[in-house]
């Protein structure tokens, strides 16, 4: 059995994980529908754009764009593929 529980769905027990995965997804579905239908049907311009959209999505890009810079993807690099691989052949200079 594969227990689901979290934000999304109850905390129920699914003999069938595809059955698991179809309720979280319709959960998770209907969760953003509710969140984001206040910002695409709320305030539309004059222009007809929706401005509450428009600003949710712009103040989405401004915080989230600082964690994707080339010195963090440089350093991750470093840290996850390149520092470990290096690894076994400082060892094998040391012998």
């Amino acid at each position: 059995m594969v227990r689901m529980a979290g934000q999304f769905g109850e905390d129920i027990d699914y003999p069938d994980p595809e059955q698991q995965m179809k309720r979280t997804q319709k959960a998770f579905i209907e969760s953003w529908k509710t969140r984001l239908s206040r910002y695409i049907t709320v305030s539309v311009s004059s222009d007809g754009l929706p401005g509450d959209w428009l600003m949710m999505c712009k103040d989405a890009i401004r915080t989230i764009v600082p964690h994707f810079t080339m010195r963090r993807m440089l350093k991750e690099y470093l840290d996850r593929l390149y520092l470990p691989a290096m690894q076994p052949i400082e060892n094998s200079k040391k012998h």
